[in-house]
């Protein structure tokens, strides 16, 4: 992606914003045109606009900046958008709009696998609310870390898969209470509260993970 944005920036440089009338514009790179700073294709020579490097994952694929996505919904979009923007749609364009539908299509594959994943999507709004969440970067309780503890050693000593499903199942529930508790967090905007659980969701995504790669081991899985 930096790449793509090294070689755009020449051009970038040919697309000042322009305000009009409150309004704020920005230029096509090939015929001057006045165009909305949203606007992806040039309403008068139609030619494909480079993507806005500031944009959020949210921002690149349309959609609201909110932790509770519907990912069916989300699925039919990235699908939409990557048939719309696919490099091999371009293959006859001019260099400068191969370089930018390989922009376009890199970042919305970039947003779609980040905001897929509830615990990716969590981690990714507070980077965006300046408060990203780093390893050892939160004091966890005491009492928490000695239940994770004992839930990652009650793995460990599993013997049949009926215990690990078990251990995965409790795990589950607990995750799905943490997701909501974090979606409430994020919706009041209370941005502490949320990176307090997000830190805790972390440590039971990682049971789980542990409980995937014994069930791919022992059959359970594809």
């Amino acid at each position: 992606m930096s790449s793509y944005i090294t070689a755009i920036q020449p051009l970038m440089l040919k697309l000042p914003r322009v305000k009009f009338c409150s309004l704020v514009f920005k230029q096509c790179w090939n015929c001057d045109e006045n165009l909305s700073l949203t606007s992806a294709f040039c309403n008068k020579c139609n030619k494909l606009q480079p993507l806005n490097p500031d944009y959020t994952h949210f921002e690149v694929l349309g959609i609201e900046r909110n932790f509770s996505i519907d990912t069916v919904a989300l699925v039919k979009t990235y699908r939409n958008l990557q048939v719309r923007f696919h490099p091999d749609r371009y293959s006859t364009k001019s260099e400068q709009e191969q370089q930018f539908a390989v922009g376009h299509s890199s970042a919305i594959n970039k947003a779609y696998r980040c905001l897929l994943h509830p615990v990716e999507r969590a981690l990714y709004l507070l980077e965006l609310a300046d408060q990203p969440l780093h390893e050892g970067q939160l004091d966890m309780e005491p009492a928490f870390l000695m239940e994770i503890m004992e839930v990652n050693e009650e793995l460990a000593e599993a013997e049949d898969k009926e215990t690990v499903q078990a251990i995965g199942q409790r795990n589950q529930e607990i995750l799905k209470r943490l997701l909501r508790d974090a979606d409430a967090a994020f919706s009041a905007g209370n941005t502490r509260e949320a990176r307090s659980v997000v830190a805790k969701i972390k440590y039971y995504n990682n049971v789980y993970e542990k409980v995937r790669e014994y069930e791919r081991e022992h059959g359970i899985l594809d």
